[in-house]
């Protein structure tokens, strides 16, 4: 289901269609792309590789401070339940998007790891597949980044506004 900063459901039906064309059009539209412009991966493995271990790590760890944070904020004495409670709600969104990338970051690993030994089978049809497949999850991935980055701005600009 897809949820506002707020958690409340989206229900209107432009903010629906920019989620599904960015989310399913659009990596689409990469893979397609991909395909028909012919990039392999195994030009650029290395760079893919490199990258989505370096963000996947470092959403492991995001992902491990995020309860630190949780647990630091129920504890305070101080605390203004509804802040605290869009606080929260704004920290399981980004938690489960961080959790979808993980999975995608794991996903890239098997197809680049497929690539590598079962790409030049078939005069390199599978390869073609999995370049597609694989732009598809990148596009994904970078989507993700993108709204994980617009949670930490909500969560950001909220926290200042209850400072100030």
């Amino acid at each position: 289901m897809m949820k506002d900063s707020d958690g409340e459901v989206i229900s209107r039906k432009s903010s629906k269609l920019k989620f599904y064309l960015l989310f399913y059009i659009l990596p689409m539209g990469v893979g397609i792309l991909a395909y028909l412009s012919g990039v392999l991966t195994s030009e650029i493995e290395n760079y893919i590789g490199t990258v989505i271990s370096i963000f996947t790590g470092l959403f492991f760890s995001l992902l491990l401070s995020i309860g630190d944070k949780i647990r630091n904020e129920k504890s305070n004495l101080n605390r203004d339940s509804a802040n605290f409670q869009k606080y929260k709600e704004n920290m399981r969104q980004i938690s489960n998007i961080v959790l979808y990338i993980i999975l995608l970051g794991i996903e890239i690993f098997i197809l680049l790891f497929l690539n590598s030994i079962l790409g030049k089978y078939f005069c390199g049809s599978v390869e073609i597949i999995i370049t597609t497949l694989i732009s598809f999850i990148l596009t994904r991935f970078v989507i993700s980044l993108l709204f994980v980055a617009q949670r930490f701005y909500y969560t950001s600009r909220d926290e200042i506004n209850n400072i100030l």
